[in-house]
């Protein structure tokens, strides 16, 4: 019988309640042997709903849990740092929910971190697991497009809860980290060329001074680049355009896919793609689970995690010296 690997829960947060923990129960790999809550209740609530055996009233009390290969970390953002560096200095092993981190330099301590405790790293980025965003990647590779030069996209979400935790600066809320970061991260993932100028304006919330609209343009050492918009103030709504010499790709449901995702080629003729369904968490735990039981890197690698933190940097910067 094939090996599976054993995950460790930190944090009741509702990603992974809703997502993450039935990806991994449906897995073919993987199976939650523990959760962890700052409160018992909570833990025990979550574990007895899931038939999790071992539930823990700390993250260190699960850390410190011999049963436990890897971990799960679905907590705020501005957390990440700490609880994967933990994690790291107990030997587990951590895909920790996006965006990596709250700046590159946290992000390059984190995968020193890591690296010098021998244990794999992954950002959750779910949607590249997805085989919309698979076949997407083909068809870029085999040129349909021609050079691409411009990569156009939108994440928005109306968020008008002022207590939900995004909204909170000391835990790295604002919408560029959280809906806006998946702009930056497509773009990246299909330009992989340098930077060289970067143009940001931003929005902040009167009462904690989070961005609550964020845009940006980028120009990259090829002279292509990347336009997005993000807001936690305009209705939900997500959507990617890639241009290339030779025709225009649309992606109408890029970061969340539908059942029957749908792509439009639009190149002389305009021709619908349509690509299989399938649960991109469980793709990605299932992905993780196989590098870290093969002792392998994974496909979605440290290094871009490292340039998409570089990039959101710059970004930040850039809006800055504006307000």
């Amino acid at each position: 019988m094939a090996r599976s690997l054993n995950w460790g829960i930190l944090s009741t947060a509702r990603i992974a309640v809703d997502s993450v923990i039935p990806a991994i129960k449906q897995s073919k790999n993987g199976k939650v042997v523990a959760i962890a809550s700052r409160t018992k209740s909570k833990a025990e609530g979550i574990g007895r709903s899931f038939g999790i055996p071992s539930r823990f009233a700390s993250y260190e009390g699960l850390l410190n849990s011999p049963e436990v290969e890897a971990v799960y970390i679905p907590l705020p953002n501005g957390l990440h740092k700490e609880w994967v560096i933990r994690a790291a200095e107990h030997g587990k092993h951590i895909l920790c929910e996006k965006p990596i981190s709250t700046n590159a330099s946290d992000c390059k301590e984190m995968i020193d971190a890591c690296k010098s405790h021998g244990v794999l790293l992954m950002e959750g980025f779910m949607y590249r697991f997805h085989p919309q965003t698979i076949r997407m990647r083909e068809l870029l590779d085999k040129g349909v497009l021609g050079r691409v030069s411009l990569v156009r996209s939108s994440f928005t979400i109306l968020l008008s809860d002022t207590a939900d935790i995004r909204y909170q600066r000391s835990l790295g809320g604002g919408c560029l980290f959280d809906v806006g970061s998946y702009c930056v991260n497509v773009t990246n993932s299909i330009i992989h060329d340098d930077p060289v100028e970067v143009h940001a304006m931003a929005r902040l919330d009167k009462e904690e001074g989070v961005d609550v609209v964020f845009s940006g343009l980028i120009r990259f050492k090829d002279n292509s680049s990347g336009l997005f918009d993000s807001s936690f103030t305009s209705p939900y709504r997500h959507h990617l355009e890639i241009v290339g010499e030779e025709g225009t790709l649309e992606v109408p449901n890029p970061f969340s896919p539908r059942s029957r995702p749908t792509m439009l080629l639009h190149s002389g003729t305009t021709r619908r793609i349509v690509s299989p369904a399938g649960n991109m968490y469980r793709l990605m735990v299932e992905h993780f689970s196989e590098c870290v039981l093969e002792n392998r890197e994974p496909s979605f690698t440290l290094r871009e995690s490292l340039r998409n933190m570089q990039l959101i940097d710059s970004l930040l910067e850039s809006s800055r010296r504006d307000q």
